[in-house]
């Protein structure tokens, strides 16, 4: 078993626990991060999902409780906001503790140092790969 699917599994498995879905936990997330409330547009832009994906994560989050449209963004007809319910926040609440346990117990043995460096290289090379993909279009 690769990694990925590794990770695949761990956070599938999370997601059951409180009927979610795997892909909903990228909107959870950055919607937890962001109160004031995200568009489509911006939670694509944020969790690298494309826009159809989005929709259908909110469509099931909206169904099922976790998410409402801002009451701000009423008179909009595009661009409006998503915000956690009570049971979103509940919800990323628990995605977050999940993904903070199994952060700690992966790197449980890792020095801190090591760990450090670790961070620092892995942000380096994320940030050149979103230069690079900048530029490819």
């Amino acid at each position: 078993m690769t990694s990925y699917r590794a990770i695949q599994r761990i956070k599938s498995s999370g997601m059951k626990k409180m009927n979610l879905r795997a892909g909903d936990a990228n909107c959870i997330y950055y919607l937890s991060k962001n109160p004031e409330g995200l568009s489509n547009v911006q939670l694509s832009e944020l969790s690298g999902n494309d826009k159809a994906a989005i929709s259908r994560s909110m469509n099931f989050l909206m169904i099922n409780g976790f998410v409402e449209l801002s009451a701000e963004d009423d008179s909009k007809k595009y661009g409006r906001r998503y915000i956690l319910t009570d049971k979103g926040k509940e919800a990323a609440d628990k995605v977050n503790s999940r993904v903070e346990a199994v952060v700690n117990e992966v790197s449980k043995n890792i020095d801190k140092e090591d760990g450090r460096i670790f961070y620092d290289t892995f942000r380096t090379i994320a940030e050149r790969l979103m230069v690079l993909g900048e530029d490819a279009y």
